[in-house]
């Protein structure tokens, strides 16, 4: 919501009836303080409060903005819960964006060791993950060391042609409203959403051999994907020094841990050909 169609909740209600937001949509919120008539005073102790009173339960549109266009994933194990959302829109980006809500709680060190499940815009993870024809998107998982964690997806009729990929084992299993995936303990980089968004041609695209992903979304950690078994993968600094050197010996996915925080150049060589990609390392 930009600074042009703002609105403000006061004991009068709302200052303008366009305030309604779509489920799963993402807005922002000032607190700004007590106000008086010369001016609004800064205070660190205001919170932001939403009521039933602030709430529209009816639905109001089954357009764009509407629930049924969002595929909601549902992560729970015996700690807790949480929950993320993907929904296409032609005025998105495939990157993050406003649109998108980052998550608030960090990727390592939750107190609570309740699963976060999240998908990645750019190289964000987000809980609310707007996109305008992404066909690939990583799906990820923190979680402790040994849970068993179930993530249940629902509303799979906004993708079209919804699956889930699984990067180790090379396969891609169609989606279902209830499907469910059982993941131990955290995860990132070996499963990924497949979808077809509103900007696409609706033609069925040919994968290309070889396609390879490259993201840092834990502090100090970089994960590489292929549809090709990965042969090597180094690491080097800006200015050339050689910082990692693994070889993953075949393997569709490598985590590489302990790689200090910058921007980075990751050279991939494959079964069938290399890349070399520029990332900023968390």
């Amino acid at each position: 919501m930009s600074e042009d169609n703002a609105v403000a909740f006061t004991e009068n209600g709302w200052s303008a009836q366009t305030s309604l937001i779509a489920p799963y949509s993402v807005f922002y919120v000032e607190a700004l303080g007590h106000e008086t008539e010369a001016e609004t005073i800064y205070d660190a102790n205001v919170t932001v409060k939403f009521t039933a009173a602030m709430q529209k339960f009816e639905t109001t549109s089954t357009g764009e903005g509407s629930q049924t266009v969002s595929l909601k994933i549902t992560a729970e194990d015996a700690e807790g819960s949480s929950s993320a959302a993907v929904r296409y829109a032609a005025s998105a980006s495939n990157g993050f964006g406003m649109e998108d809500a980052q998550m608030i709680s960090g990727l390592t060190g939750n107190a609570d060791n309740a699963p976060k499940v999240y998908t990645v815009a750019g190289n964000t993870a987000v809980s609310v993950n707007q996109l305008k024809d992404a066909q690939r998107i990583p799906l990820g998982v923190t979680a402790a060391d040994g849970s068993v964690v179930t993530l249940t997806f629902s509303g799979v009729a906004a993708v079209k042609d919804a699956a889930i990929y699984d990067a180790e084992l090379q396969s891609e299993t169609p989606l279902y409203e209830g499907y469910q995936l059982t993941v131990n303990g955290p995860s990132y980089g070996r499963y990924f959403l497949i979808g077809h968004g509103s900007g696409t041609t609706g033609i069925t695209e040919t994968p290309v051999e070889g396609n390879v992903s490259v993201s840092s979304i834990v502090p100090h950690q970089v994960v590489v994907t292929s549809d090709t078994g990965l042969r090597s993968v180094s690491i080097w600094s800006a200015g050339g020094a050689l910082l990692k050197k693994v070889m993953p010996e075949g393997n569709y996915t490598c985590t590489i841990n302990g790689v200090n925080s910058g921007v980075v150049i990751v050279r991939i060589d494959t079964a069938t050909d290399s890349h070399v990609n520029k990332i900023r390392v968390r």
